[in-house]
């Protein structure tokens, strides 16, 4: 990516607020974020858990930004157990 595409995509990402809109989220979500994430800090993934009715929060120790990489057996082990609670809550 480019200096300036970089740079125009941090501004939009700077100016971008929804944070208020996170309790109309009523989807089954799992956060998952990496101890130590610079980019997107595990108080970013705290608060989303927190504002999203229901959502689960998994952090994921020692991984950075991109733990599905850095961390892939154990994000696969949280996907995959999601998916099944999710699957069991579901009602006919």
């Amino acid at each position: 990516m480019s200096a300036e595409s970089m740079a125009g995509l941090l501004h939009a990402i700077a100016l971008f607020d929804d944070w208020d809109r996170l309790g109309e989220v009523f989807l089954p979500t799992l956060v998952i974020v990496g101890s130590r994430d610079n980019l997107t800090p595990p108080f970013h993934g705290r608060r989303l858990a927190r504002e999203i009715p229901d959502a689960k929060l998994v952090l994921l120790e020692g991984a950075g930004h991109m733990p599905m990489l850095e961390r892939r057996e154990e994000f696969g082990r949280a996907v995959a157990q999601f998916c099944a609670d999710v699957q069991g809550r579901r009602t006919l």
